[in-house]
């Protein structure tokens, strides 16, 4: 909520991008944890792969739980 609210307070974004938010940001962390665990398959040894494996997929999960609305009122939710 606090890298939207300071991105939103320099660049405001369109109406679509509002809409694609929920999507983007699920689809930027299934990246990551998928890149961290292929990584981590080539470099066994190297347990910094693995940071965001376990918050990842428990976003994830929770990101799936919610619309692209609730997200949004989430993310423009005062502090």
């Amino acid at each position: 909520r606090h890298i939207y609210a300071g991105y939103v307070a320099e660049f405001a974004l369109t109406k679509e991008e509002k809409e694609l938010l929920h999507l983007l940001v699920s689809a930027r962390l299934v990246q990551s944890v998928t890149m961290g665990a292929y990584s981590y398959s080539k470099d066994p040894g190297n347990e910094y792969l693995l940071i965001t494996q376990k918050t990842g997929w428990e976003l994830l999960e929770m990101l799936q739980g919610v619309t692209a609305a609730e997200f949004l009122a989430a993310m423009e939710a005062e502090s």
